[in-house]
């Protein structure tokens, strides 16, 4: 999946960072599947439909070549390979417990689990997940000679295990762009630790995970990359806050922004029951993302939005008084750095360690624990507008100095240079 038109943060995330380096000089193929949207079919399975044309075309100087998925579990397989996995994991906690939700062991945790698995588990997750595509993979074995360094991503997905053994049998460096959540079951199986150790770098999104690989995957070299902005895309402030809150009937009212998909983990309901918990009328939960449990929401106080256009998502930062990430499982939490570039307070959930990495408590936001506390910093933040915008600022400031395209870009290039020689450093 790669293109402009994706919103979801890996995919942008990969597309952004590949057009950065064509900007720095780096010439960039991308080959990839015909999906826009995998639509997953039981807890572990996936179906990748034929949503683009299978073509070559040029994308901001990028050419990008997209191959039809070719195998994928039936539904009904994919139920009996699900049904088996889950009741693994019940064994599994059966006999190792089970971990709180936070706590600082997690991740050792799941990794003992996952290393004491048989591995027909990991065979199956990796058939089960996907993407299979025999013609990418041949098409890359036609042409790896041509290319200095292969860049793949993301966990948990099987192209990453289908491309670092075609690049390891011609000797090609690569790197994972892993988007790894720690705390996250589905993250943890040996086939996805295979490739943490075979790959020749990690591109790292936080302090905390650059730890985490060095400490259980030392061959993984990681190195902090972060993610970005562009910081002139967040301009107009004022105006375009305005206009939001005029097309949604939004005036005059305090709002906390919730961004990120209608699903369990991002742990909406958290952001509901907070706002719900402020005695305070003036305030709504405008809430943007595709709906993908398709439950109903209830509280009078929440205004739910949907997907909507770029331009929309960015006018809605403008127009927030704070951005509330309850998630529990996230690689870093890109919306922290987007409200930031409106300077916007956030508040973000202490139980998620790559999250709690990127928030500084007290100076450019908050972390909470709970719905509770969560309520008490929205209620403070809402009450004192200085304390507010000097947060906001501060993470303006953060932001502007290590969490940009610029920066991000010029990392992974010089990367590109250790790892190929002088062939980068020539192109300058």
């Amino acid at each position: 999946m790669f293109g402009p038109d994706l919103v979801n943060g890996s995919e942008r995330h990969e597309y952004l960072l590949s057009r950065k380096l064509v900007e720095l000089g780096v010439l960039v193929d991308v080959l990839t599947t015909q999906t826009k949207n995998a639509r997953q079919t039981s807890a572990f399975s996936s179906a990748w439909p034929r949503d683009y044309p299978e073509r070559v075309e040029i994308i901001d100087g990028m050419r990008v070549e997209r191959f039809p998925a070719t195998f994928s579990l039936s539904p009904r397989i994919g139920h009996t390979v699900s049904r088996l996995m889950l009741r693994r994991w019940a064994r599994e906690e059966r006999r190792f417990g089970v971990m709180v939700k936070g706590s600082q062991n997690m991740f050792d945790y799941y990794y003992r689990r996952a290393i004491e698995r048989p591995r027909i588990y990991d065979v199956m997750m990796v058939l089960a997940r996907g993407p299979h595509c025999a013609r990418l993979t041949a098409r890359l074995a036609r042409t790896i000679r041509r290319y200095d360094v292969l860049l793949v991503g993301f966990v948990p997905f099987a192209l990453n295990w289908h491309v670092l053994a075609v690049a390891r049998a011609w000797r090609k460096p690569v790197v994972l762009l892993a988007l790894f959540h720690p705390d996250d079951l589905y993250h943890h199986f040996r086939s996805i630790y295979w490739c943490f150790n075979r790959a020749n770098a990690i591109l790292a999104q936080t302090t905390y995970s650059m730890e985490l690989f060095k400490r259980r995957f030392p061959a993984s070299r990681p190195i902090l990359a972060g993610v970005g902005v562009h910081l002139a895309e967040f301009d107009g402030g004022a105006q375009r806050g305005a206009r939001f809150r005029k097309r949604y009937g939004l005036e005059g009212g305090k709002i906390v922004l919730f961004v990120g998909r209608k699903e369990y983990f991002k742990r909406y309901d958290l952001a509901i029951r907070a706002v719900d918990l402020v005695v305070d009328d003036r305030i709504r939960l405008v809430m943007i993302g595709r709906d993908v449990d398709r439950q109903p929401i209830s509280s009078p106080r929440v205004t739910y939005l949907g997907e909507m256009p770029r331009e929309d998502v960015i006018d809605a930062y403008h127009a927030c008084d704070l951005l509330l990430l309850p998630s529990e499982s996230e690689s870093f939490g890109w919306v922290l750095l987007e409200a930031w570039a409106c300077r916007k307070p956030v508040i973000g959930n202490r139980l998620c360690a790559p999250v709690a990495a990127v928030i500084s408590d007290g100076q450019d936001g908050f972390l909470c624990t709970g719905a509770d506390e969560m309520a008490n910093r929205i209620a403070r933040l809402i009450a004192s507008p200085d304390l507010a915008q000097k947060l906001g600022q501060s993470g303006y400031e953060k932001t502007a100095a290590f969490y940009t395209w610029d920066a991000i870009g010029q990392r992974v290039r010089q990367l590109y240079t250790r790892l190929t020689g002088s062939k980068f450093a020539e192109l300058d």
